[in-house]
């Protein structure tokens, strides 16, 4: 179903506008008072997105774990690092063979000096060691064949803050249709509400391809991030976009008469169908006669169009309603992660970029919210406001940390008593593999 312009359920805020209403309330804020302004809010909260990472980490060190699998090429010590890596940091670098399959020891980190005069001292051709060169790792000995891959292990650091506007939404389920993948997405504020009968609503039985009414921000080669609505806001599947079609792709018929055809329509920057060139009149048509709108790159929708006639004739085409998305259709690469991971209400976004605080559970928006409004006061005259809000944040803290501290699987017992005595995991009082259960 449609979207409204900002989605209000949950106990929590669950995108970046209604985490910057919840600052400037705790901020004892105005909506555009000194130093609240929107934009300048959004830029503080990506300020602090290191903080709230931070304190996740003091918990859980693996939460934001991600790894990639990185190919070696032979003669070539030096490689960047992945680019979302937080702090430009490696939890792990294991060497793999072309299945995927571990193959050795994870490399140990070495200082520059060793690194580069170390020597082999096995028969495989994997690398055992690496130093840092900024934000490049060298590895060492230096890959000297084929099938030579690492898998990297980094804590990925959340996407870029960006407000509802700059987002869309998925409002057609991934669809495959031959050998492509596609999926509907509008922008968040395009009022998709106004009108569910007949806007953004295609057939579900001809899934359209990436099409939106701001196509002017959406080109062939950009990458998107579809992030999940609800839950921890994973980044669940990154596309690429390709195929650009072209007006040439819409075809218009005539109803009534016969030999009337049409050229490519032009077109306004959201693909409505502004003009309909006649390139010939034909005969046998009547006044207001219906044009027929096929478009064979599958996007375009809704538009109504029909013939101005005289003499039988098709003189010009009459625009009642332009529609949407024609001859603008995209369809997608996908990369790793299958299309099914993501659904209808999830958002799209450029790359690295979020509406909400991604691979975040929804309990840490309140103490995010809290930190950043003590920071806006802490530029304040008023050391009380200051101080009430840092004092709110310690209870904010406390109640976060109490929630995270504890195991993910906190029913699971330690040991089970019987009526034949103590029994531990493990069988027979034996130590089990890898300690007891805690």
């Amino acid at each position: 179903m449609p979207f409204a312009n900002t989605i209000t359920s949950g106990q929590y805020p669950n995108s970046v506008d209604q985490l910057i209403t919840s600052v400037r309330r705790r901020a004892f804020m105005p909506p555009d008072g000194d130093g609240s302004d929107t934009a300048s809010l959004l830029q503080l909260a990506n300020e602090s997105l290191p903080w709230l990472v931070a304190e996740i980490m003091k918990f859980r060190q693996g939460h934001f774990r991600q790894s990639v699998d990185l190919t070696l090429v032979a003669g070539q010590t030096d490689y960047i690092i992945p680019i979302r890596a937080a702090g430009g940091n490696l939890d792990t670098i294991i060497p793999i063979d072309p299945l995927g399959n571990p193959v050795d020891l994870p490399l140990l980190e070495d200082d520059v000096e060793m690194g580069g005069t170390y020597q082999q001292q096995s028969l495989s051709n994997y690398p055992q060691r690496y130093f840092w060169k900024g934000n490049s790792l060298s590895v060492a000995p230096t890959p000297t064949g084929t099938g030579v891959n690492l898998r990297i292990f980094y804590p990925r650091r959340p996407s870029q803050l960006v407000l509802l506007a700059s987002a869309y939404r998925v409002y057609v389920a991934p669809a495959q249709v031959g050998p492509n993948w596609t999926v509907g997405i509008a922008p968040i504020t395009s009022g998709l509400s106004s009108n569910p009968t007949t806007q953004y609503l295609p057939s579900t039985n001809n899934p359209v391809p990436l099409s939106t009414p701001s196509l002017f921000a959406i080109n062939p080669g950009i990458s998107m991030d579809f992030i999940k609505s609800t839950g921890s806001y994973d980044v669940v599947a990154t596309a690429t976009t390709t195929n650009q079609s072209s007006p040439s792709s819409v075809l218009f018929v005539a109803a009534g008469g016969s030999g009337a055809t049409f050229g490519a329509p032009v077109l306004g920057v959201d693909g409505s169908i502004t003009s309909v060139p006649v390139t010939s009149g034909g005969s046998g048509y009547t006044q207001g006669a219906a044009i027929t709108v096929t478009d064979y790159a599958g996007s375009g929708y809704n538009a109504n169009l029909t013939a101005n006639v005289s003499a039988g004739a098709v003189t010009s085409v009459q625009v009642l309603n332009g529609g949407l998305a024609y001859g603008q259709g995209i369809t997608l690469t996908f990369a790793g992660t299958a299309p099914t991971s993501f659904g209808v209400g999830d958002y799209c976004s450029f790359a690295d970029t979020a509406p909400v605080v991604t691979w975040v559970m929804p309990e840490a928006f309140p103490v995010f919210a809290q930190y950043c409004a003590m920071r806006l006061l802490e530029t304040r005259k008023n050391p009380q406001d200051y101080q009430t809000a840092k004092d709110a944040l310690a209870v904010e803290e406390a109640q976060f940390t109490r929630l995270i501290a504890t195991s993910r699987t906190r029913y699971q017992h330690s040991k089970v008593p019987g009526q034949f005595g103590k029994f531990r995991w493990g069988g027979r009082g034996r130590r089990p593999y890898g300690g007891w259960l805690r």
